[in-house]
């Protein structure tokens, strides 16, 4: 049974070594030295946003940075909350937590079901 594994093997690649032998360049090969003629190379380049008429800033830079600017509002939110003053306020202050009166009457498009509590005028 080994014997004849080996000499399957063997047939394997004296057919692998016997195509690679036969096989050629084609006619249409790439030649990068000719591939766009006198055409200098460009790369890509990252998407870019603008604010007002000519300040461009890299779309790269931006997503990172405002990420790290929001995780820095919420944790001065969160410190100013555990502020005196601030909790006072709230306390003074503690605005509304139902919905606003268009959206109890009617439903916003039909998606919210209206409510039949009397909470908010």
């Amino acid at each position: 049974m080994a014997a004849r594994h080996e000499s399957d093997k063997a047939t394997v690649a004296a057919q692998a070594d016997e195509l690679h032998s036969s096989l050629t360049i084609g006619e249409e090969s790439i030649d990068p030295t000719t591939w766009a003629g006198s055409i200098p190379q460009q790369h890509g380049t990252a998407p870019h946003v603008r604010f007002g008429r000519s300040r461009w800033f890299n779309l790269l830079w931006l997503i990172p940075v405002g990420f790290v600017v929001l995780i820095s509002a919420v944790a001065v939110a969160k410190g100013l909350r555990n502020n005196p003053s601030v909790e006072r306020f709230i306390a003074r202050n503690p605005g509304t937590t139902s919905l606003p009166r268009h959206l109890r009457t009617r439903g916003f498009r039909g998606g919210l079901a209206p409510s039949t509590s009397s909470t908010c005028s």
